[in-house]
C-alpha cells in the first residue's frame, strides 16, 4: 500500500468491487472504480467505500441502490452480461460504444477496461484470487456472512505450492488466461505476489514492474476528467424509458396470452408431434416475434433447451416403448413453456413494480 501512494502520477489505477475500499482504507484514491454486480452485498461495499468522486464503470445490471451510492462521474458500459433487455433499451436510447466481454467478476472486468484503455503493461496487484492467511479479504473490508461458507479448494500458486482457492476464482484464472491467447497485444504481468497461478500471466517482483514500466510522471487525474468531460452523456430521457418499459410491459402481457394458447395446443390429444402440427407452429411464430422474447425470454428458452437435452438422454432409455416417450416428450414440452410463462409473469411483477415505485 505504501508503494502505491508513490504511483498516483505513474500509473492508472483502477479498482473494482472491495478493492475500492482496500485502497481507500489505506489513503489511496484510485483513478477509476468499477461496479457489475446485483447482489446486495455491492451495496454494502458502496455505502462504506470512502472514495467520494471516485469515477465508476458499472453495467446496467447493477443493484441499483448500490448505483445511488456512486457519488462521482457514472461510466456507463454497455452490453447485459446475459440480460438481453438491456441491449434493448440501449438500442431504443442510441447508446453507442463497444460492448466488452467482462469476464465472471469485476476483477476480470477491470483488466478488459484496462485493455480498452489502451494500458501497456497491465500489472496485477492483490490479485492472489486466494484465501491467503485463510482471509478472503484485504484489511478494511469487511467479509459478508455468505462468503465465509463458500467451498474451499486445494489448488497449486504460481510457485508449485499448494493454496486455497474457491471454484469461482480457478474460472476467473481461466478466463484471463483465454483473454491473453485472444489478445497477442495484451501485455500482463502478476506483481501480487502470491495466489494462485494464472497461465500465461508472468510472476514478477512488484518493485521489479515499477522500476520496469512506471519511470515517467503524469497528471493522470487532469486527464482522467478531460477524458470523462469528452466521453459525453446518454440521450436517453426518464420518459423515453419509462416509455420503453411501457412497451415491454405490453409485450410481457402478450406473450402470456401467446404462451397460453401454445400451452393449451400442446395439451390437445393428437398422434402427431406438437412440433408437427400447424397450429403450434404458428403459436411459435408468434412467441419469436415479440419483443419480450427477443430480449428477454430468449435466454431462458436456450437453457431451458439444454436442461431438456440432458433429461431426454437420462429418462429415455432404448427400452422405453414409443407411446410412454410420446407421453415424455409432450410433457417435456408443456413444462418447458410453462416455465417461460412463469419467467415471463416474474418479469411483468418487476416492471410494474420499477414503474410504479414500489
Amino acid at each position: 500500500m505504501e508503494q502505491l501512494k508513490e504511483l498516483k502520477d505513474r500509473a492508472l489505477i483502477i479498482a473494482g468491487g472491495s478493492s475500492v475500499n482496500a485502497l481507500t482504507d489505506a489513503g489511496i484514491v484510485p483513478h477509476f472504480g468499477g461496479a457489475i454486480d446485483p447482489n446486495p452485498t455491492q451495496y454494502t461495499r458502496l455505502r462504506q467505500g470512502l472514495g467520494f468522486e471516485v469515477p465508476f464503470f458499472y453495467r446496467n445490471r447493477v443493484l441499483h441502490e448500490a448505483a445511488k451510492m456512486i457519488s462521482g462521474p457514472k461510466l456507463y458500459l454497455r452490453g447485459g452480461d446475459g440480460y438481453n433487455s438491456a441491449e434493448w433499451i440501449e438500442k431504443l436510447m442510441k447508446v453507442s460504444g463497444k460492448v466488452l466481454g467482462g469476464g465472471h467478476s469485476i476483477a476480470n472486468f477491470a483488466i478488459e477496461i484496462a485493455f480498452a484503455l489502451g494500458c501497456s503493461p497491465i500489472i496485477l496487484v492483490g490479485f492472489d484470487l486466494a484465501y491467503t492467511n485463510d482471509t478472503l479479504y484485504a484489511s478494511g473490508v469487511e467479509e459478508e456472512p455468505s462468503e465465509s461458507s463458500e467451498e474451499k479448494v486445494v489448488w497449486q500458486d504460481f510457485q508449485g505450492h499448494p493454496i486455497k482457492t474457491a471454484w469461482k476464482w480457478i474460472v476467473e484464472a481461466n478466463w484471463i488466461t483465454e483473454l491473453k491467447k485472444k489478445h497477442r497485444s495484451l501485455k500482463l504481468l502478476n506483481a501480487t505476489e502470491g495466489g494462485l497461478a494464472i497461465q500465461g500471466v508472468p510472476n514478477v517482483p512488484f518493485q521489479e514492474a515499477v522500476d520496469k514500466y512506471l519511470g515517467k510522471s503524469y497528471d493522470l487525474d487532469g486527464l482522467v476528467h478531460l477524458a470523462i468531460q469528452e466521453a459525453g452523456t446518454i440521450g436517453g430521457t426518464k420518459e423515453k424509458i419509462v416509455h420503453a418499459m411501457e412497451t415491454m410491459l405490453a409485450s410481457l402481457g402478450k406473450t402470456i396470452e401467446i404462451l397460453d394458447a401454445l400451452l393449451y395446443e400442446i395439451k390437445k390429444t393428437s398422434s402427431v408431434h406438437p412440433l408437427e402440427r400447424s397450429e403450434v407452429v404458428l403459436v411459435l411464430e408468434q412467441l419469436h416475434a415479440e419483443i419480450a422474447f427477443q430480449y428477454i425470454l430468449d435466454v431462458f428458452d436456450r437453457m431451458r433447451d439444454k436442461l431438456d437435452f440432458f433429461r431426454r438422454r437420462f429418462r429415455l432409455s432404448p427400452t422405453v416403448t414409443q407411446n410412454k416417450k410420446a407421453q415424455f416428450e409432450r410433457e417435456l414440452l408443456f413444462n418447458h413453456y410453462f416455465f417461460l410463462k412463469e419467467v415471463t409473469i416474474v418479469n411483468q411483477i418487476l416492471i410494474t413494480r420499477c414503474l410504479h415505485g414500489a
